[in-house]
């Protein structure tokens, strides 16, 4: 996928999303799978498995996801990537959204039903501490 200049629809869909409460927007791809946020992607924990949709959902696979797949493996966090409805967003324990300018963003509510897990949870506290440690060494060097 080509990053576009045109935000003008993630723009109108994180617009809509404030209208009615929520932070931001997700999209889902045509064949109804949860694609990514209004400017960023996203994530879910369940069973202590970090999972994020596959690239062939239509997404922008972002720097920030990129390195927080890489900080699973580091961590020795089970993670991977796939299709998933939401019905496996609202079952997860987490859920967290991750872009450069906001690094990774906790997840508490989708669409009105709150997810059973802390807000940030476990995993994703610590996916939060190891990646602000990244920023700052990379910083640093």
């Amino acid at each position: 996928r080509i990053k576009t200049n045109n935000y003008l629809e993630p723009l109108y869909a994180k617009q809509e999303a404030a209208d009615r409460g929520y932070d931001d927007a997700l999209f889902l791809n045509t064949e109804g799978y949860l694609a990514e946020g209004s400017t960023s992607n996203l994530f879910l924990v369940s069973g202590g498995t970090v999972k994020t949709p596959h690239a062939d959902c239509g997404i922008l696979p972002g720097i920030t996801r990129e390195a927080v797949l890489e900080l699973c493996a580091e961590l020795g966090l089970p993670a991977e990537e796939g299709f998933y409805a939401l019905e496996d967003l609202k079952a997860a324990e987490e859920a967290f959204l991750t872009m450069t300018t906001g690094e990774i963003i906790p997840i508490r509510e989708v669409d009105g039903f709150r997810l059973s897990g802390p807000c940030p949870g476990a995993v994703t506290s610590r996916l939060m501490r190891a990646y602000r440690d990244l920023v700052e060494t990379e910083i640093s060097a």
